[in-house]
C-alpha cells in the first residue's frame, strides 16, 4: 500500500482528467494555458502546492 502524504491530493488519473477538462474549457473560451500554468495546476491538484504558492511561483517566474 502506498502512503499518501496529503489526503486531499488527487490521484494521477484524476489530475489528468481535471487538466484535460480545464484545457477544453479554455479552448472553448478562445485561449490556451501556457505550460507553466499547467505544471503548477498539476502540483496544486496533487497536493504539493497551495493555490497561493502556485500563484506566487508563477508570478516569480514572470519577473
Amino acid at each position: 500500500m502506498t502512503e499518501v502524504s496529503n489526503p486531499d491530493a488527487l490521484a494521477e488519473s484524476e489530475i489528468d482528467e481535471a487538466v484535460d477538462l480545464a484545457d477544453a474549457a479554455q479552448y472553448l473560451a478562445g485561449d490556451r494555458a501556457d505550460e507553466r500554468s499547467r505544471e503548477l495546476g498539476r502540483e496544486v491538484l496533487g497536493g504539493n502546492l497551495t493555490h497561493r504558492q502556485a500563484v506566487e511561483e508563477y508570478r516569480a517566474d514572470a519577473v
